[in-house]
């Protein structure tokens, strides 16, 4: 009988295994009108943390760490992570959007966020949405098992 016995440090981390990270910045828009929202909260799910948008309905840039999706790493590897946002303000209907795509050492700007008004009461309280994956690595993908 053969017995392996680990000793070791377990808050040593090894450097290979360094989080990488990324940035955002959002934009909270109402639909339709397309006017700033001031004050909306954004809520990123894996971080658990808050943010509040300004005058111009804009976030500000929120550091996160690269968390990558592993259900291709057999296929095909991805370079980018990928964030859960929650968004709400009393008034409008909450969104909650996943698959958010964060590059390593990049700050993303353009990712738009619209939030409907609640008019009547049986307005739902909830949007969610997905974000697709990144058209380049899924490119990639068609091209490496396409026969």
């Amino acid at each position: 009988m053969l017995i392996f016995i680990l000793i070791g440090n377990s808050s040593a981390t090894p450097a290979s295994t360094k989080a990488e990270y990324g940035s955002i910045i959002i934009t909270v828009l109402e639909q339709g009108s397309l006017t700033p929202i001031t004050n909306a909260t954004v809520c990123v799910v894996e971080t658990r943390k808050y943010y509040s948008t300004n005058n111009k309905g804009l976030t500000e840039k929120i550091s996160v760490p690269i968390l990558t999706n592993s259900n291709f790493d057999n296929s095909l590897k991805r370079n980018y992570g990928e964030i859960t946002l929650l968004v709400y303000k009393n008034g409008y209907t909450s969104e909650l959007s996943f698959g958010n795509i964060i590059s390593p050492n990049t700050t993303r700007v353009g990712l738009i966020i619209f939030l409907t008004p609640i008019i009547n009461p049986d307005d739902p309280d909830l949007n969610i949405s997905s974000q697709n994956p990144d058209t380049s690595w899924a490119t990639e993908l068609y091209k490496l098992y396409k026969k």
